[in-house]
């Protein structure tokens, strides 16, 4: 996942921003305790007002859970930039990342109260939640602008294996490895055995013949290379890597998603036989920003205001 992914998280979702702030991140705190319309019948000893720290994250550390949709190092790179940019905007504020090497090691870490903040897929918040983790979403996250935050799964195949449905996929799941991203991967692994499903094929034919390549870089390198025919990541990492000149050539027969089109590497001329071929994609929802709910309410929302670039009131 490219920090274009998560940070600032697309302030053209600050409307939902709004909602999910108020109601979840950082809990009612602010909420005035005031009635209205009752008398006491009695007038309460005065009592000392306790002191409520303007700036809780001083002198604390925050950890931030990453996925390792693509290599780890390149994930803690990108991660970076949002670690400087909140230490930067709350003084005094220590923020560490781990990233896991699987989904689960993430998802494990929420669980055991070992990450206060965490940047999931669709999938793997619900495994977080249902696997017992006290957590809730504080935003969505958006690509690109003037669209519902949403992304693409996509599935994929090389030139050469005369695949170019996933029609022509079923009745062959045993002639042909799938690359899949992670087992607890929203976008390559969840979508795309729905879309495998629903064209016909045998997932338990496919599942015997897998392989989880780690990263969805990774999926599209190892479908690209030829050490498998066909293979699932999400849509803007294979555009991502087309433009980078990793992958040479990608048409897109799918059509539609947020980055419909081909991609030719400038100045490529490659065997068509090494083009990727989209053959279907499928709308998620945005992947969301969570934070732990037993945590200091001020302080979640204070990292959770910041990081969509709102001031404190």
């Amino acid at each position: 996942m490219k920090l274009r992914r998560f940070p600032l998280l697309a302030l053209a979702a600050i409307g939902i921003v709004g909602a999910s702030l108020a109601a979840g991140c950082g809990g009612d705190d602010d909420d005035d305790d005031d009635v209205g319309g009752t008398t006491p019948a009695a007038t309460a000893a005065p009592t000392a007002t306790p002191t409520v720290d303007p700036q809780p994250w001083r002198g604390t550390q925050v950890r931030f859970g990453l996925l390792p949709s693509e290599d780890q190092q390149s994930v803690l790179e990108s991660g970076k930039l949002l670690e400087s940019y909140l230490e930067k905007q709350l003084p005094g504020l220590d923020v560490k990342l781990f990233v896991g090497p699987a989904y689960a090691a993430t998802i494990e870490a929420m669980k055991a109260n070992e990450l206060e903040f965490a940047f999931f897929g669709p999938f793997s918040y619900v495994l977080a939640k249902d696997g017992g983790a006290k957590i809730e979403a504080a935003v969505t996250i958006q690509d690109f602008e003037g669209i519902p935050p949403s992304y693409y799964s996509v599935i994929y195949a090389r030139g050469d294996s005369g695949i170019t449905s996933l029609k022509d996929y079923a009745g062959k799941e045993d002639k042909f490895k799938f690359a899949f991203v992670d087992a607890g991967s929203t976008s390559g692994f969840l979508a795309p055995s729905k879309m495998l499903i629903d064209s016909g094929a045998n997932i338990d034919t496919v599942r015997k013949n897998q392989i989880l390549a780690g990263g969805h870089d990774k999926s599209a390198i190892a479908t690209y290379a030829g050490q498998t025919q066909i293979g699932a990541s999400f849509e803007a990492m294979l555009y991502d890597l087309c433009k980078q000149g990793t992958i040479d050539t990608l048409i897109d027969k799918a059509g539609g998603g947020n980055s419909p089109g081909d991609c030719k590497k400038s100045g490529a001329n490659t065997d068509p036989k090494d083009d990727l071929i989209t053959l279907a994609k499928f709308q998620l929802p945005a992947s969301p920003f969570v934070y732990r709910t037993t945590m200091d309410p001020k302080l979640s929302k204070a990292v959770c205001r910041r990081h969509v670039g709102v001031e404190e009131d």
